[in-house]
């Protein structure tokens, strides 16, 4: 205890001294700035993802800085200079043979066209977000924008199921190979969000929000894979909709691999078989007035 006491006091006193730096730097600019600031600089940057210290330094720095200084803050740059280039659009995965079974009608939402229209490598960020932008939205969206570390493809609506095609990207890795657990949960969270938006038959976005969500994470998830995720309504009181909810592989079934399955097969509670990764339940509450009754 004592050990962990005073590795938090370590960790509390290093950040302190990486935002005064950070910010004592933007005031003082090159001329006034100590190789430690430099360095804190830096390491904030890397930590933040931000470049407002370091770009203040290219532009506005003075001529007769140090050449090590000049050079060790135009290294720092360029590596978070490259590392925001590589944040690009994630190339669409190749989708595994059950993904072209019928799942129901396709779900279309107006935020999430722009995002389809155009080819990927053609792609402008401010025309792809010009819907949401003016409709209220501040950024992108977490689970289907192009950039989503893991993103859903698509939902299919058919009765009271939501079926979604999932993408694992590299940018959701955690363990080495494998992806953290929070992006398993927030496709939980989203799809049993948009089946609580389906309640009434058919899809009325944003009428209610998720209040509740537990989750279990049963089986690890490899970066790069496509899996089905699906959400089904369980009961509906007044305003309150209940959701189960389900992240699975129909590709693995009786041992076979990847994507060599035959998803046709459903258990009795409506899911697709198949190695099941994640699943949970949700309680999505709708606003006044979208249910009858409500």
């Amino acid at each position: 205890l004592v050990i962990r006491q005073h590795q938090q006091a370590l960790r509390k006193e290093r950040l302190t001294k990486i935002s005064n730096s950070v910010f004592g730097f933007g005031r003082l600019g090159a001329a006034g700035a100590t190789e430690e600031q430099i360095k804190c600089t830096d390491e904030y940057s890397t930590i933040f993802g931000t470049t407002m210290a370091l770009d203040h330094e290219r532009t506005e720095g003075d001529a007769t800085d140090p050449p090590q200084k000049r050079q060790h803050v135009e290294s720092a740059a360029a590596t978070v200079d490259d590392a925001a280039s590589h944040r690009s659009v994630t190339t669409p995965p190749t989708l595994p043979d059950w993904a072209a079974k019928d799942w129901g009608h396709r779900l279309v939402v107006d935020e999430w066209k722009e995002y389809e229209k155009q080819k990927e490598e053609e792609e402008d960020d401010n025309t792809s977000q010009s819907y949401r932008k003016c409709n209220g939205w501040l950024g992108h969206d977490l689970v289907h924008d192009r950039h989503a570390p893991v993103r859903i493809l698509r939902y299919y609506l058919q009765d009271k199921m939501l079926t979604g095609i999932v993408h694992f990207t590299k940018y959701a890795e955690s363990h080495q190979g494998f992806c953290h657990g929070g992006s398993m949960c927030s496709v939980l969270d989203d799809v049993i969000g948009w089946a609580g938006f389906c309640a009434t038959g058919t899809c009325r976005p944003w009428t209610g929000f998720t209040v509740q969500i537990n989750s279990a994470l049963r089986q690890p998830i490899a970066v790069g894979s496509v899996l089905l995720v699906q959400a089904n309504i369980v009961s509906i009181e007044r305003r309150k909709v209940s959701v189960r909810a389900r992240i699975v592989n129909p590709g693995r079934l009786s041992g076979k691999p990847d994507g060599d399955g035959d998803d046709g097969d459903h258990n009795n509670d409506g899911f697709a078989k198949g190695l099941v990764h994640a699943e949970g339940d949700g309680l999505v509450i709708l606003n006044r007035g979208v249910l009858p009754g409500s």
